[in-house]
């Protein structure tokens, strides 16, 4: 798959990315933060499988080690992070998945990435060709 190209975080048949977390009894919501190693990253166990996983932990990772854009707009809110995981949405740098932050609250963002837009929908024609290059 696109997300694993290496097959890194297979185990077996189970993929480890991406996959939607499944609850291991009906008083479990599965809502617990994927723990950010890479053993929590193989989906090997019953207890990996629980947590969803979309991006990978070297994707994390890389976002952890980046510094933040200090160009992007903060509003009033003093960012307290110096990594990309700190934005004006997120000043604490609180963890969602293994999400990167920065990458979701500002878009077009500015550090490539492996995501590729399926559609952009524009209300000015002659915004296109800067979405597009």
């Amino acid at each position: 798959d696109t997300l694993d190209p290496t097959g890194k975080f297979r185990s077996g048949s189970f993929v480890g990315a991406p996959r939607d977390g499944t609850p291991t009894d009906a008083a479990d919501d599965a809502t617990d933060t994927i723990p950010a190693t890479q053993e929590a990253a193989v989906a090997d166990t019953v207890a990996n499988r629980r947590f969803g996983m979309h991006e990978s932990i070297d994707f994390y990772n890389k976002c952890r080690g980046r510094r933040r854009n200090l160009g992007l707009f903060t509003a009033d809110q003093r960012v307290r992070r110096r990594d990309a995981r700190g934005t004006r949405q997120n000043p604490n740098g609180n963890r969602r998945g293994l999400e990167c932050p920065e990458e979701r609250d500002y878009y077009p963002y500015w550090h490539p990435t492996p995501w590729i837009d399926v559609a952009v929908l524009v209300s000015y024609l002659d915004r296109c060709p800067f979405l597009t290059a």
